[in-house]
């Protein structure tokens, strides 16, 4: 039985697409099944994954009737998987080829939830700012990852959301190897988040698994211009920068996936309060939109995600 299927869902990728496929082919662990969930890309995305689908029974090509948008499309891609473990690789990014074999001698029955460091691709094309903004992002990462063990317990990953309820110490998906069950029990893929889709999920399949950590760079991001990161960075920086950080409190603060951290909030000493935390940072929020939208100059965006945000978190209109 294939143990493995790596999961790309994919979307107007061609730029890179090929260079992809070519690095889950290359595995030296051969026993999977790629499969690719294109959410109705409009360049020659499709074509491409047809081609690899023709020359290598491996690869499967399913395209969805209509765009269904990034998280919802991911979870798709896990979805239309057959096997006990999911591995992902993002039309963007690379896999090195020890990437599976490395990561599922790790991955067990109590193991179910897998990182790896990871090296990163940054387009020089890039203007300055978003390039400084992600190089200093991924400092971070690697400097949380710095003091890993090779398993880190559910008790003490609550412990770490305490610290750092905002930095994804995880990685990106591709970095990721995800027990199958473990990721349809959690729920997926927060189908509402646009930035920090992955950050919540793995925040959940941590709390209830642990994580393992594999102390070697196994994949590879690529960070450009045409990333949904990059857009979001440029088009809808509050939503990214203020809401969705907004809505990853409100769960911690309320969500019943998140009490093992309100647990490990309580019993700090003194204790760290979860629910003021995130009233205050709603209190900033909020009013930095009543004070952009007064702002002739500005777009408008962060009083329209605002109150898109209030209507389906109730919780925000209680600062």
């Amino acid at each position: 039985m294939t143990p493995v299927t790596i999961c790309m869902p994919t979307y107007n990728g061609a730029t890179f697409l090929r260079e992809s496929i070519e690095s889950a082919l290359a595995q030296t662990f051969e026993k999977f099944e790629l499969v690719i969930v294109d959410d109705a890309s409009t360049d020659g995305t499709v074509d491409i994954a047809a081609e690899y689908a023709r020359r290598d029974s491996r690869v499967r090509v399913h395209v969805n009737e209509r765009h269904l948008g990034l998280a919802p499309n991911w979870n798709r891609s896990v979805e239309l998987s057959r096997t006990t473990w999911v591995k992902f690789l993002f039309q963007d990014d690379l896999l090195d080829p020890p990437c599976l074999e490395c990561m599922l001698g790790v991955a067990g029955h109590d193991l179910r939830f897998v990182t790896c460091r990871r090296k990163m691709i940054v387009d020089e094309g890039l203007p300055e700012r978003l390039r400084h903004q992600y190089l200093e992002h991924a400092q971070t990462l690697e400097t949380r990852r710095d003091a890993w063990q090779s398993f880190t317990p559910p008790d003490a990953f609550a412990e770490r959301l305490v610290d750092y309820p905002l930095d994804n110490f995880i990685g990106e998906p591709t970095s990721t190897l995800i027990d199958r069950g473990a990721f349809l029990e959690s729920g997926g893929f927060h189908p509402y988040l646009i930035q920090l889709i992955d950050w919540e999920c793995w925040a959940r399949l941590g709390l209830h698994n642990g994580v393992a950590f594999v102390d070697e760079s196994l994949a590879t991001f690529r960070f450009h211009g045409r990333s949904s990161t990059a857009a979001h960075m440029q088009t809808r920086p509050y939503r990214k920068d203020v809401i969705d950080p907004l809505i990853v409190l409100h769960e911690m603060a309320y969500g019943s996936e998140y009490e093992a951290v309100r647990d490990a909030a309580c019993h700090r000493v003194p204790p760290v309060d979860l629910v003021s935390r995130f009233q205050s940072t709603a209190e900033r929020a909020r009013a930095r939109a009543s004070t952009e939208a007064a702002d002739p100059e500005c777009s408008g965006e962060p009083r329209i995600e605002w109150e898109e945000a209030a209507k389906r978190y109730p919780h925000l209109c209680l600062t």
